[in-house]
């Protein structure tokens, strides 16, 4: 598999455009394993714009993060993704730190989210940027696997 070089000075990071959808849908199809209608991502658009972002390499969206205002103090990641080949590059941390200055603008103290017990991987990503599980849901998944609750406190 081809391995790009990144250099994180040329990574920009925006608000979605909703002419940005077929490049959205490509990744989370191609390293997410629920399936997201696209009414799904319009609905996430509309209910809070600032809160779904993308990272771009030139013209290329390698990096999306799509979020909700669970309330006035908490936001919670809904779908977060970097496509294959630009992971384990800090695309990611650029992306969730991005992610995390909007909340903090907007006077948020925490955001949650969920995992599957099983992918490591993204755990150990987002202990490594201060989230902690503090629970579990059995049968989450559209295939019947549970997820942990992971939460971060906003300083």
């Amino acid at each position: 598999m081809w391995h790009p070089k990144v250099d994180l000075n040329q990574i920009i990071i925006r608000r979605f455009r909703l002419d940005d959808l077929p490049q959205v849908v490509r990744i989370i199809d191609r390293t997410l394993t629920e399936r997201y209608s696209l009414e799904i991502y319009h609905s996430i658009y509309e209910a809070w714009p600032e809160g779904f972002i993308v990272s771009l390499i030139g013209n290329k969206i390698v990096g999306v993060l799509a979020s909700a205002k669970n309330s006035i103090y908490e936001a919670r990641i809904l779908m977060f993704s970097v496509d294959t080949p630009y992971q384990g590059k800090g695309i990611g941390s650029l992306l969730l730190k991005h992610f995390e200055n909007i909340c903090r603008e907007e006077g948020i103290r925490a955001i949650r989210l969920e995992v599957r017990i099983s992918n490591d991987s993204a755990i150990k990503f987002y202990e490594r940027n201060g989230f902690v599980i503090i629970n579990m849901i059995n049968s989450y998944y559209s295939n019947g696997e549970s997820a942990y609750i992971m939460w971060k406190m906003l300083e």
